[in-house]
Formats: structure tokens, sequence, C-alpha cells
């Protein structure tokens, strides 16, 4: 399974490049490159402009929007 910057750079995008077509921060793309965690919804985003559906990716940890909101109330 392809990591997302194995995607990202199979593809000749650039951090940047990759956050613009999917609608997220840099800092998103950094995060998911290193194993950081992330939305879901972010995770999506960035599937669907790589073209590939995230049960095909490897080592993107997501927490789930119950989450946040828990956190949030704390």
């Amino acid at each position: 399974m392809p990591t997302i910057r194995e995607l990202r750079e199979s593809q000749g995008l650039s951090q940047r490049e990759l956050a613009d077509q999917a609608l997220v921060s840099v800092q998103a793309i950094s995060r998911l490159e290193n194993g950081k965690l992330v939305s879901k919804i972010t995770l999506m985003r960035v599937c669907k402009a790589l073209g590939v559906p995230a049960s095909e990716v490897q080592g993107a940890q997501v927490f789930e929007n119950r989450m946040r909101s828990h956190l949030r109330k704390k």
C-alpha cells in the first residue's frame, strides 16, 4: 500500500499543489505524510484529489469528529 507522500510524488505534485487541489492546508498534508492525526474529512479530501480510496492508503491516522467535539468540551 502506498503512502500519501508516495502517491503525491508519483503524480509530480508539491505539498502546496495537493493542498490546493484538496482544499486543505499544507500543514494538513504534512501531518498526513508524517503519520500525525488528521480529521476524516481531511483524509477523504486528499484521497479524492489523488484519485485513490482511503482504504488504499498506508499510514493515515484519522480521528473522528465525535472525538474532536468531546475534546473541546473539556
